[in-house]
């Protein structure tokens, strides 16, 4: 009996101590899965063995840079040390080693910074040395940057503020009121990177104390656009308050900034956004953004552009057409289709003229075969499609143009579309197009052919004048004795007038020279250089010198009635005089005002008689 109870006991202590063990097993391999493995084996060993091996790289490159006691590394054996590591290893490498430098090592070191070779490199150095000083003595800092480039120097100018603005913000507003207008611009970029915590009012208070507001409004636009908009229609009329009446002030950035609300605006409500946009009172800015906005959406999906400014109460043409364009460069026949939808019938006509037009220089051949399925009632657009595609195709198929030519048997059809041949062809062969009139252009009229040479002369002088003029003077003189050299200069006068007037000594007769001058007399009035025009006048025979001057004072008493009176006692002819002092007296009744003694110094050129009618 006493047996079969200790047996009893020995099971029971057996199963407690299997008990026991099983709960210590399973505590351990709880542990050792939650707090062990982990480390060992998973995830986190990897991030253990990274954190080694970063440690182990740390400790490679961090020794003796700049601890206490220790000397400070030169720039060059800084420089040889972070070659070649990662942007993470050089900030932390660099910073240790000016951790614990004082004043003068830190003066030190920035001078002798210039012997880093690696640009890059040297300006990691000089940027980290400029923080650590701009925080024990920014003023003394701010006199090293006096024989720094003046870019490099505003990079600089612009740390230690940042720096400085943290520790003494009145401080640094105060003394950036000392500054000019270019640093404190450092000043203003300095305070908008390091605080914050400022609010945009304190931030434009600060802005109108050192004389930037705009580049202020410029820095929290750029900020705006990486922030949500709760509201995009308060948003836009925020900014348009903001920004006030003067569009040509608005930067790239806060142009950007109006067309992203837009655009969130019109993801969010549509038609209706366009429209509020629309109706806006700027209209410079609206017109800007929306053009912005829509150029983007046209790239995307034109028909989508185009259903927004169809919806619209009232459609803006310009922005219509410049859809219609865009729409026309990647589908000509959709962009022809979608003016016949426009709600504005009276725009639905010239808006189609405007995808034939663009149609033309994309796809000729396609627009030409389209035309041939155009009803009755579009013969007026037809006659117009038919000249931009033939335009289109000199430009790329100069041969099938010219087949196309010999198709056409109306007299006056053949040559509007010849001209319009010629002046695509001579855009991309100018040689080629002037070897054809010249030789197989089939016309006996000599005055037509001399039309179609100068059209291939303006052209070939738009992009090398050199070469204009040099087979200019190849071809033989008209029959008036005037030499085709005249279509080079006088198209030439109105890009280059100098070099224009370079030329005249290489024309062939005087007939010809006295053919430029009403080019060239215009286009140095324009440039403000009128008693140069007058001179033309002056070395001009009799017989040109009066129809010259009556050429070009009309003009110029019209443009700039008051400059044309400040050089009447130059021109040479008094008839002309009288004439011009007429024009001037006129524009001053019509558009121009004259003070009263300018109006009192026209008297003498003007007969009583007629100046009493004025």
């Amino acid at each position: 009996m006493e047996k079969d109870k200790n047996t009893v006991q020995s099971m029971k202590q057996l199963l407690i101590g299997l008990l026991v063990g099983v709960i210590t097993f399973g505590l351990f391999v709880g542990v050792y899965f939650v707090l062990v493995e982990p480390v060992l084996f998973r995830d986190g060993a990897e991030q253990s063995l990274l954190l080694s091996m970063q440690e182990r790289e740390e400790r490679k490159f961090h020794v003796d840079v700049g601890t206490a006691g220790s000397e400070l590394l030169s720039p060059t054996d800084l420089e040889n040390l972070i070659r070649g590591k990662s942007s993470y290893i050089r900030t932390t490498t660099i910073h240790r080693a000016l951790a614990n430098t004082n004043v003068a090592q830190l003066i030190e070191f920035f001078n002798k910074s210039i012997e880093v070779t690696d640009a890059s490199l040297l300006h990691e150095l000089q940027d980290a040395t400029i923080q650590r000083l701009a925080v024990v003595d920014p003023e003394q800092t701010i006199s090293l940057l006096g024989k720094v480039s003046p870019k490099r120097r505003r990079v600089l100018l612009t740390i230690v503020f940042e720096e400085w603005s943290v520790a003494d913000l009145d401080q640094v507003v105060k003394y950036g009121l000392q500054l000019d207008d270019i640093d404190r611009l450092a000043v203003l970029d300095g305070v908008f990177n390091a605080r914050f915590d400022l609010s945009k009012t304190e931030l434009h208070e600060i802005a109108s104390q050192l004389g930037h507001k705009q580049r202020m409004l410029e820095r929290l636009a750029s900020r705006q656009l990486y922030e949500p908009i709760q509201n995009a229609s308060d948003a836009w009329h925020k900014l348009l308050t903001d920004y006030g009446e003067n569009p040509d002030a608005l930067s790239e950035v806060q142009i950007e900034l109006l067309v992203h609300i837009a655009t969130t605006w019109l993801d969010r409500s549509g038609v209706d956004a366009v429209q509020a946009i629309k109706d806006s009172p700027d209209y410079t800015i609206k017109t800007l953004v929306l053009e912005r906005m829509l150029d983007s959406i046209g790239d995307q999906d034109p028909q989508q552009a185009f259903d927004l400014l169809n919806g619209l109460r009232e459609i803006d043409r310009g922005l219509m057409t410049r859809v219609i364009k865009k729409w026309a460069r990647i589908d000509g026949l959709a962009a022809f289709n979608a003016g016949a939808a426009l709600a504005d019938v009276y725009m639905r006509k010239p808006v189609q003229k405007d995808a034939i037009e663009i149609w033309g220089v994309t796809d000729p051949h396609s627009l030409l075969a389209a035309l041939e399925k155009f009803p009755d009632e579009f013969d007026e657009v037809k006659n117009t499609a038919f000249g931009h595609a033939m335009r289109g195709l000199a430009r790329t198929d100069p041969e099938e143009a010219l087949n196309q030519l010999h198709g056409l048997s109306d007299e006056a059809d053949r040559a509007r579309i010849t001209e319009i041949v010629v002046e695509g062809w001579s855009e991309q062969d100018p040689k080629a197009a002037l070897q054809w009139v010249q030789y197989e252009a089939v016309t006996a009229e000599q005055e037509f052919k001399s039309n179609l040479q100068s059209i291939v002369l303006s052209k070939l002088t738009q992009s090398d004048a050199r070469s204009a003029l040099d087979l200019a003077l190849s071809l033989p003189l008209a029959d008036n004795g005037i030499g085709p050299e005249n279509v080079v200069i006088s198209e030439l006068a109105k890009v280059d007038v100098d070099a224009a007037l370079s030329m005249l000594t290489e024309v062939r007769n005087q007939a010809t020279r006295e053919s430029t001058y009403v080019s060239l007399g215009h286009e140095l009035i324009r440039a403000g250089r009128s008693s140069q025009a007058i001179e033309l006048a002056k070395k001009s025979s009799e017989e040109v010198q009066y129809g010259y001057l009556m050429s070009l004072t009309g003009h110029w008493s019209w443009r700039e009635p008051r400059d044309l009176l400040n050089h009447l006692e130059e021109i040479p002819l008094a008839s002309v005089k009288r004439e011009a002092a007429v024009g001037i007296a006129m524009s001053h009744k019509l558009h121009v005002a004259l003070t009263k003694e300018q109006r009192e110094s026209l008297k003498k050129y003007i007969p009583e008689f007629y100046w009493n009618k004025l």
